[in-house]
């Protein structure tokens, strides 16, 4: 089978594409790795096959234009092109599937949901749902959202298991990552500083400057190294969020889980799409904190005790397993495709 798929976010597309292949699917990428060559930093290069550069070929053959760095609509997707494919897979974007719904709509047309602007876009999409759009959810809490469209599947973002390192805590020290992380979420900000005061604690991500013990910009493989070695990883930024991925790729890599309920910060109606509540077994597999004073205690406990540590990093890398293991949404996908 054969893949043609819009990302909108290079992290995501990484992890997708690796999940796509290893079902034996031929993917072709209208996004960040347009090409076969990453066009950002953020995650490794991906071996695209030996049908890849015949793709490429034919794309350029029928006048097909594409760049990550084009406005979504400056692009042009010929019709003869995606012919070529099976199914088209759309992330997040709804104008991409309003623009090019005449060619697109040759073929199956799966829209890919990714937690951003979903009430909006699926008041955009559905006269397309209307003719045949399939909709695939990133989160079950979407269904809050109004003018729900339905879904034909809830499928989690996927993590591969072997790209985290086997965890070897060697110092004490709080991990988050977060862009811009006071001027984006300035009362979780504080939370956190409140929190972790008298500890150390680094921020990873850009616009943190202005913190004591920021790292800025860091490799994945460094991401990859802090998560193993970490004390804790303390998720308390733009926490209205369904999940992010520095929440996934924590828990998945065994970090002992911290999290902020979005209920301390925001009212009711704006932490209904928040799901991290209903994911964390509190004590269990991460803890979930309302409060400086919880966070504190939670906190002292994990630099304090290296067995309570690794317990519920253990938890917590078992319970990821299960909702975001590429093989479990593997599967979910590949049950999906082919009955298209």
């Amino acid at each position: 089978m054969r893949i043609l798929y819009f990302s909108v976010h290079a992290i995501l597309e990484y992890d997708e594409i690796r999940m796509f292949q290893s079902q034996g699917y031929t993917v072709f990428p209208l996004g960040a790795y347009f090409g076969g060559k990453r066009s950002q930093g953020f995650r490794p290069e991906i071996n695209f096959g030996a049908e890849f550069q015949m793709l490429m070929d034919e794309f350029t053959r029928l006048g097909g234009v594409y760049s990550p760095y084009n406005h979504y609509l400056a692009n042009i997707i010929p019709d003869g092109f995606i012919d070529l494919f099976d199914v088209c897979i759309i992330m997040h974007e709804p104008s991409v599937i309003s623009h090019y719904w005449p060619g697109l709509s040759r073929r199956p047309v799966v829209w890919r949901t990714i937690g951003v602007d979903t009430e909006g876009a699926d008041q955009v999409l559905r006269p397309f749902r209307d003719r045949g759009l399939k909709v695939v959810r990133y989160s079950p809490t979407e269904s809050l959202g109004a003018d729900y469209l339905g879904h034909d599947a809830v499928i989690r973002f996927s993590k591969r298991r072997s790209d985290f390192l086997e965890r070897c805590p060697s110092e004490k020290f709080a991990l988050t990552f977060s862009n811009d992380f006071a001027q984006r979420y300035p009362e979780e900000f504080n939370i956190f500083l409140n929190s972790t005061s008298g500890k150390r604690a680094l921020v990873s991500g850009k616009g943190n400057e202005s913190y004591h013990d920021q790292l800025g910009l860091i490799s994945y493989e460094r991401q990859l190294s802090l998560l193993s070695m970490t004390t804790c990883y303390f998720y308390c930024s733009g926490t209205f969020i369904p999940y992010t991925l520095n929440f996934m790729e924590a828990w998945l890599a065994g970090a002992p889980l911290v999290a902020l309920d979005c209920r301390a910060v925001y009212p009711e109606e704006r932490c209904k799409f928040a799901e991290i509540p209903q994911l964390v077994t509190n004590g269990e597999d991460g803890f979930l904190v309302k409060s400086v004073t919880e966070a504190r205690e939670v906190l002292n406990a994990l630099f304090d005790d290296d067995r309570l540590a690794q317990k519920i990093g253990e938890a917590g890398a078992a319970k990821a397993a299960t909702l975001f293991d590429e093989d479990v949404n593997g599967l979910a996908w590949k049950a999906l495709l082919e009955a298209l």
